[in-house]
C-alpha cells in the first residue's frame, strides 16, 4: 500500500475564527526561518515529514507568535538533538536505547501494530 506522507495543515482558519486565533502569520514564520539560517533545520524536518515552514509555525504557536521566544526554543531544541545524537537513534539497537535486553523490554512493554487510518498512517 503506497500512500503520500502525512502533511499537517500549516494553519486551520475558518470564517468564524479571528485572525489571532488562526495562529502565527506567514510573515512571522519567515522571520523565524531567517533567524534559523545556521541551524540546518532540513536535517531535523526530513525525518518527521514536516516542512521547515510547518516547524516554524509549530514553534511560533508554542510561543504565541513571539519570534524571539520561538527562536530561543527552536535553537534549544536543535542543540539538544545534536548533543544527544537524535539523528543516529534509529541505528542503535533497542537494548542500547532502553538499557535492558530486548526480551525483557517485550515482556514489560508488549506492542503491536493494529492497522492504518484513512490517510495510510499506522
Amino acid at each position: 500500500l503506497e500512500t503520500a506522507p502525512y502533511s499537517p495543515p500549516l494553519c486551520l482558519y475558518t470564517s468564524t475564527m479571528s485572525p489571532a486565533a488562526a495562529g502565527p502569520s506567514h510573515e512571522a514564520a519567515e522571520q523565524l526561518l531567517q533567524r534559523c539560517k545556521g541551524l540546518d533545520l532540513a536535517r531535523w524536518t526530513a525525518a518527521s515529514g514536516e516542512s521547515e515552514q510547518e516547524m516554524a509555525h509549530r514553534f511560533l504557536r508554542a510561543r504565541k507568535g513571539n519570534v524571539e521566544a520561538a527562536f530561543g526554543m527552536l535553537s534549544n531544541d536543535v542543540t539538544w538533538r545534536v548533543d544527544n545524537e537524535i539523528d543516529k537513534l534509529a541505528q542503535k539497537p533497542v537494548s542500547e536505547i532502553a538499557g535492558v535486553d530486548e526480551e525483557t523490554l517485550w515482556n514489560y512493554f508488549p506492542a503491536w501494530h493494529q492497522g492504518f487510518d484513512k490517510q495510510g498512517r499506522p
